[in-house]
């Protein structure tokens, strides 16, 4: 969600995550599974409007979470950000 909001807030940031993941598709350190999940996103952002785009980063389907197991998007929030976001979150009792 909250990515979501940032990059509704500053489209030019989705230029940047689809740079990165071209630039990130060519290098060998990371895993071909990871690499397919990020040509995923690389063809989803492509080839579907900004807003869908939006969309599929809040989707609670299946779908829309198993994207979001690999996501490119995680450098979208500064670290006080992803600080804010995991505060708000209770911790799990065992």
């Amino acid at each position: 969600m909250a990515i979501a909001e940032k990059l509704r807030a500053d489209p030019k940031l989705l230029e940047k995550v689809r740079d990165r993941l071209q630039a990130m598709l060519s290098d060998d350190r990371i895993s071909i599974s990871t690499r397919d999940a990020y040509r995923e996103w690389l063809d989803v952002i492509e080839r579907h409007s900004f807003e869908e785009v939006l969309n599929l980063l809040v989707d609670p389907s299946e779908e829309g979470t198993r994207l979001r197991q690999a996501t490119p998007f995680a450098g979208i929030l500064s670290r006080a950000e992803r600080e804010a976001i995991a505060r708000k979150i209770p911790s799990i009792q065992r």
